[in-house]
């Protein structure tokens, strides 16, 4: 079996299409190693056409929202200037 690795977005949608529905779930063993420490499927672990995963992904989505990350940002930069004044 030979893997194709591709790393250009555009490339890929163009082989993959965007018609085609992907499952983004690891394969054994590896995604056994990624479960909860009771054994339960992860985001890493569980496929992309569960319900668990759309769950995962709806709660942690904002996280990654650009406005969240420069708002975390500016208290990281506030926080370390706050951390260098003090004496």
């Amino acid at each position: 079996m030979q893997v194709v690795v591709v790393v250009d977005a555009h490339l890929a949608s163009l082989v993959l299409g965007n018609g085609h529905k992907l499952s983004k779930a690891l394969e054994p063993p590896l995604s056994e190693e990624l479960l909860s420490l009771k054994g339960h499927p992860t985001m890493f672990s569980a496929g992309t056409d569960s319900e668990y995963w759309a769950l995962l992904r709806k709660g942690t989505a904002p996280a990654f929202n650009p406005r969240h990350i420069r708002c975390l940002l500016l208290h990281c930069t506030c926080a370390r200037r706050c951390a260098h004044a003090s004496p």
